[in-house]
């Protein structure tokens, strides 16, 4: 009995044990059969390579044929290569016809009548050859060239088509079209492709930046120039700035004649104490021309804070050189530059580096950028005041968000102070009724009223911010930036878009002094001589010419006249 019961304890010992063996066996046995399901997936991709691997080992001169066509960039850069050469070829013949003033949108039946389609198919077809050839002979790291000529090409189609056309609609919708197609073609980059370009030094980056920089200024301040010797600046504003110039060389007092039909200090119009800046350049190259390039170098010169700002949240490579591009080509940019010198050029270089001081926490700059900003123009201290908020709620919990109060505080004094002066003591007043008038109900109530009004009827002043022509500058402005500066979770970050809001929505984008409307052209003073036209009577003043400058001479033309 004891032989029976020992047997019957080792049995029930026993069986636990095999209980947990079978159930891990069915487990097991459950994974194997699951594997194998998964095994047994069909998979077309798995198919399609061992058919294609069967295929060229049974035919070697298929799998000669098939390593000349992936060099080649068959099938995948076909698309590709095909909007390359379209696109390039198009723009093309759209520069052709419109040297015989023939435009591919307006007068497309002329345009479509002589266009020789089998001389542009066959252009075609060598230019997808050659994109072929240098596919084939570039190394695979370099092979990107296809993406690259691409997206040129389509940009060169847009320039050619756009450049000097006023239809807003059709600039959208080429936009929207050249951003599906650009998506496309960077979306046919291969993975090491983009971490390549990803990894182009900041230096070869700031290389680039900076050439383009100096070619889109270069350009601008060439153009300018040539418009001058052409007899085509305007005495609003060239005008007034050459005159102020010439006699700040002289005893340093901003004096100009034909601002307002009869002698003044400029800065009884505008608080732009900046301008003292650029004298010593004036005093040794006393000529419009000092004047056309530093405008140009003042408004490129913003690029360089841009630069390291980017550079410091971690972009890099062609993202990097994007950014800096989209500032030296956008429309805010460059427009500006079409209008000759003013005052206003200073602020994209100052603002930038303001923003580079606040981003980089750097204080003592800080202070000094924003005293340079308030010194641009009576108006400038509302950038500072909207910088300084932002920065305030930015570094919540450090005490540098305090120079942020400290900083708008200052600058609403200093901009309180300086209206106040012009009014009394200038011509502040008249500014800002021709500014904000329609904000208020008594002319002579200066900024004062402005502040009271709109504060009282904030549905008005709302209203004001979008019409017909406000929603076209706001296409026109934010859609070549995607309306990134819109996207943010952030709702203090909307306090650096009130400038832009107050200036070109409230007072609207389409406003021009009404003094500007009678700019007189120089042209009216060639050689030194003087043409009674009506405009010439009514601004002597344009006497800003290398020879009409000076105040003893204007008095006596105004005798002459």
């Amino acid at each position: 009995m004891s032989e029976e019961t020992t047997a019957k304890s080792a049995a029930e010992e026993i069986k636990p044990s095999d209980a947990k063996e079978t159930e891990t066996f069915k487990k097991s046995d459950a994974v194997s059969t699951n594997s194998k399901k998964q095994k047994t997936k069909f998979n077309a991709e798995d198919v399609y390579l061992k058919c294609k691997k069967s295929v060229l080992k049974s035919c070697p001169w298929l799998e000669k044929f098939s390593v000349f066509f992936e060099k080649c960039g068959f099938p995948d850069m076909v698309m590709v290569r095909l909007l390359a050469v379209f696109f390039f070829f198009s723009g093309v013949n759209i520069y052709e016809m419109r040297s015989g003033n023939i435009y591919a949108d307006s007068q497309w039946r002329d345009f479509v009548q002589n266009i020789d389609m089998g001389k542009s198919i066959l252009y075609m077809a060598i230019g997808f050859i050659v994109l072929t050839i240098i596919h084939w002979i570039v190394p695979k790291k370099l092979r990107f060239s296809d993406h690259i000529l691409a997206v040129g090409a389509i940009f060169y189609f847009n320039f050619t088509l756009l450049w000097k056309g006023m239809n807003l609609y059709l600039c959208i919708s080429f936009a929207i079209v050249s951003a599906i197609l650009v998506n496309y073609i960077i979306g046919a980059l291969k993975k090491n492709h983009i971490e390549g370009m990803c990894r182009i030094p900041d230096k070869v980056c700031g290389i680039v930046v900076l050439a383009a920089a100096i070619f889109v200024g270069t350009v601008m301040s060439v153009f300018m120039i040539l418009r001058d010797k052409c007899f085509e600046t305007q005495c609003f504003d060239m005008g007034i700035f050459l005159q102020m110039y010439d006699h700040m060389a002289d005893d340093l007092k901003p004096i100009t004649t034909c601002e307002r039909d009869f002698e003044m200090s400029h800065f009884k119009v505008h608080a732009s104490y900046i301008l003292y800046l650029l004298l010593p350049f004036y005093k040794i190259f006393s000529s419009p021309v000092t004047l056309h390039i530093a405008h140009s170098v003042l408004v490129m010169g913003g690029v360089i804070p841009l630069f390291l700002i980017a550079k410091k949240r971690e972009i890099k490579g062609i993202p990097l050189i994007g950014i800096c591009l989209a500032y030296c080509f956008s429309v805010g940019i460059t427009g500006p530059l079409y209008y000759f010198f003013h005052e206003n050029s200073f602020l994209p270089t100052l603002l930038m580096w303001l923003l580079w001081a606040v981003d980089n926490k750097k204080i003592p700059m800080f202070y000094i950028m924003s005293a340079l900003v308030c010194f641009v123009k009576e108006d400038a201290p509302l950038f500072i005041i909207c910088i300084g908020m932002y920065m305030f709620f930015e570094y919540k919990g450090e005490f540098k968000r305090i120079h942020g109060i400290i900083v708008s505080l200052l600058s609403g004094i200093y901009m309180i102070s300086i209206l106040n002066y012009l009014t009394e003591h200038g011509d502040g007043q008249s500014m800002s009724s021709s500014r904000f008038g329609h904000l208020m109900i008594d002319s002579t109530g200066g900024m004062s009223e402005v502040v009271k009004n709109s504060l009282s009827d904030p549905a008005y002043l709302i209203s004001m911010l979008f019409n017909e022509s406000t929603i076209q500058y706001l296409l026109a402005v934010m859609l070549p930036l995607l309306f990134v500066p819109l996207f943010t979770k952030k709702i203090h970050r909307y306090l650096l878009m009130m400038p832009f809001i107050i200036t070109n929505l409230v007072i609207g984008f389409f406003y021009s002094g009404d003094d500007a409307h009678l700019s007189c052209h120089s042209k009216h003073f060639r050689n030194g001589r003087i043409q009674k036209t009506a405009a010439s009577y009514t601004h002597g003043c344009s006497l800003y010419h290398h020879d009409f400058r000076n105040t003893n001479q204007i008095r006596l033309l105004y005798q002459q006249l």
